[in-house]
């Protein structure tokens, strides 16, 4: 009984602290346009920005739902890249949270996210013709130094290499531990 009511105890705790995480991106909703990105171009292709979705014409524009009205996002292509350097709280595990959306009709695309310039997460999204949903990803990441550096890419498998893959809602939040071993202990 004593370790039923300890574990729902942790339970709930871990529930409240993650209601209340801090999320360590700068500007991770793109709310402030690219504020806080650092924004890679290649062969002196047109700058990219970030889009809010604010009425019908603006979510058919992309080829988004209309249920993303009022949403932030940056759309990444071949050409152009965005990443973050964090500073971090702790060595301590964390979360990268995000939302990304296949434009529809621009081909097949290969979305890769780095963390201190190695690949820990890569999706091949298939042309669509449907409507663009966003679909969220979490990756627990395991830091080595006090800061780390967030970055997306993509690769234009088929298509037009101008039109890419939608970013939106990053967050990176530090991950509670809990050691069980001390839960027999108590």
């Amino acid at each position: 009984m004593k370790n039923l009511v300890l574990l729902l105890f942790c339970s709930l705790s871990l529930q409240l602290f993650a209601q209340n995480k801090e999320n360590l991106i700068n500007n991770g909703q793109f709310r402030n346009s690219l504020e806080g990105w650092e924004i890679l171009l290649s062969n002196g292709s047109p700058g990219i920005k970030a889009q809010i979705l604010s009425d019908e014409a603006d979510y058919k524009k992309f080829g988004l739902a209309d249920n993303f009205v009022g949403t932030s996002f940056v759309e990444i292509d071949e050409n152009s890249s965005i990443r973050q350097d964090v500073e971090l709280k702790s060595i301590e595990p964390h979360s990268l949270v995000f939302a990304y959306a296949p434009r529809p009709n621009a081909g097949d695309k290969q979305l890769i996210v780095k963390v201190d310039g190695r690949a820990v997460w890569t999706t091949t999204l298939g042309n669509q013709d449907a409507v663009g949903r966003f679909q969220y990803k979490a990756i627990k990441l395991m830091p080595e130094e006090k800061s780390t550096q967030i970055s997306f890419y993509v690769v234009s498998l088929s298509g037009k290499k101008d039109q890419g893959v939608f970013i939106a809602d990053v967050f990176l939040n530090e991950e509670p531990l809990v050691d069980l071993y001390m839960i027999d202990k108590y």
